[in-house]
């Protein structure tokens, strides 16, 4: 008996997450890339001079400086994991169980397939763009520098 990534409700969302992953995993390490490559070479040099070790200069100079990139990339990783509707869809359809449906989806079932009660689709519409905002703006406060004011 073979093994069946889409036929349990466990392996259906891990084959899933694993696709996203997969999928956009080279357009993050490409932003992390773009980066990276903007930290002027001169604050290494500075740091080397001053006698600071990898760790440290990794841990004062390259995160502080990947700040503007590192809250680039977690504003949209998180927000299109909350918005995934394709994948989901079209590998399993909410699969076993209603194991891997999104939000998104449950809005489209809600919508055009089942009840087709379109004002509870847009209410629960705006109720998923208010959450969006909060979370955004919760991360984008946690990636701000205290001295920006």
């Amino acid at each position: 008996m073979g093994a069946t990534f889409l036929g349990t409700p466990d392996a259906a969302l891990w084959s899933t997450l694993f696709l996203i992953v997969w999928r956009y995993a080279g357009f993050y390490m490409l932003l992390m890339l773009v980066g990276l490559q903007s930290v002027p070479a001169d604050v290494y040099e500075a740091a080397r001079i001053d006698g600071a070790g990898r760790w440290q200069t990794f841990r004062h100079i390259t995160i502080p400086l990947l700040r503007p990139t590192l809250a680039l990339c977690t504003v949209l990783c998180v927000t299109g994991s909350l918005l995934a509707f394709e994948q989901f869809y079209i590998l399993t359809k909410g699969g076993p169980d209603n194991s891997t449906i999104s939000v998104v989806q449950l809005i489209y079932t809600v919508a055009f397939q089942g009840q087709n009660d379109l004002g509870v689709a847009a209410a629960l519409s705006v109720l998923v763009l208010g959450v969006l905002v909060l979370v955004n703006v919760l991360q984008i406060r946690a990636f701000h520098r205290p001295e920006e004011n």
